[in-house]
């Protein structure tokens, strides 16, 4: 979700990035990986931990069908994703939310959060249902 966000946060939002290099791709890879590392470690670790929980409690479940594992994914990284916006506190939300804009629900921005949710959950869906596959 972290490497989704950062890379619709460097195309999409209307913030001013850094020029590190003057050829392209390799100042969009940088500015990617910094705008990812300058999230805060609170919300990349609460992230982590409220999608692992909706995943453990609904294994069952993710695991039945192709389908409902991508749709279950997807729904789990935006709620992750949403409750992350809403309750991490502002100290903590360094480089995310409202400790990126100074609003928790900024409409400049949600829609990339949503995004970057969304390809998170699709990725691991993917890499889920290869795993799953192979054993």
């Amino acid at each position: 979700m972290i490497f989704g966000t950062s890379i619709f946060i460097f195309l999409l939002a209307p913030i001013e990035h850094k020029i590190y290099n003057s050829n392209l791709i390799i100042n969009s890879l940088r500015t990617i990986w910094e705008i990812g590392d300058e999230m805060g470690l609170a919300v990349k670790i609460s992230l982590i931990i409220i999608f692992g929980l909706l995943v453990f409690a609904f294994k069952g479940i993710l695991g039945m069908n192709r389908m409902t594992s991508y749709a279950l994914s997807v729904i789990f990284a935006i709620i992750s994703t949403t409750l992350v916006l809403a309750f991490l506190p502002t100290d903590f939300s360094r480089g995310y939310g409202i400790g990126l804009t100074g609003t928790r629900f900024d409409l400049r921005m949600v829609h990339i959060y949503i995004m970057g949710a969304l390809l998170g959950g699709i990725t691991f869906s993917y890499s889920f249902n290869k795993l799953s596959k192979n054993q």
